[in-house]
């Protein structure tokens, strides 16, 4: 059985792997707790070296606590989207799409992009998660193989590509 997928590459597709890989980090409620230290602090400043009455003070670091803290709070995760393209567009100057192609075949997944050439083991397969976002095959060394929805032409495509790779 060999299976042959080619697409190209988009930043979108770059910031979710990267968000695929911090998702065991707990990345996004960080943010949101620091977003909620911020929001205190700014508050807890305003108070303590504000003059006027104590409910105008609390008031005002509050609402401008919420301008520093409030986004990291209450969208963490679209300020992380945010924070990793900017990070990605730094880096590379200019993100320029490129040609992926992903190979199955009866004892591995190739993945090449850019030059570089990944080989999983599917004997390591943990477990393969069919979502909105496309496919995400997770292996127990650690690895991650992220296919986008963009990738798959339809809905039966993207079905054949989740049983292929979850049969061994």
């Amino acid at each position: 059985m060999n299976m042959k997928l080619k697409y190209l590459s988009t930043l979108e597709e770059a910031v979710e792997t990267q968000i695929l890989w911090l998702r065991d980090l707990n990345t996004v409620a960080k943010w949101r707790l620091w977003g909620a230290f911020y929001w205190a602090l700014v508050a807890a400043l305003v108070y303590a070296f504000a003059t006027g009455p104590t409910i105008n003070k609390l008031a005002i670091g509050l609402v401008l606590g919420s301008f520093l803290g409030g986004n990291l709070v209450f969208n963490a995760e679209g300020a992380l989207r945010k924070k990793l393209k900017k990070i990605i567009l730094k880096k590379s100057g200019e993100f320029e799409p490129s040609q992926v192609t992903v190979i199955l075949s009866d004892s591995s997944i190739e993945y090449s992009a850019r030059g570089i050439t990944l080989e999983f083991d599917r004997s390591k397969l943990t477990s393969v998660v069919s979502s909105e976002i496309g496919l995400v095959a997770t292996f127990n060394d650690g690895n991650l193989l992220y296919i986008p929805e963009l990738a798959l032409s339809n809905e039966d495509d993207k079905e054949g590509w989740f049983v292929a790779i979850k049969a061994r």
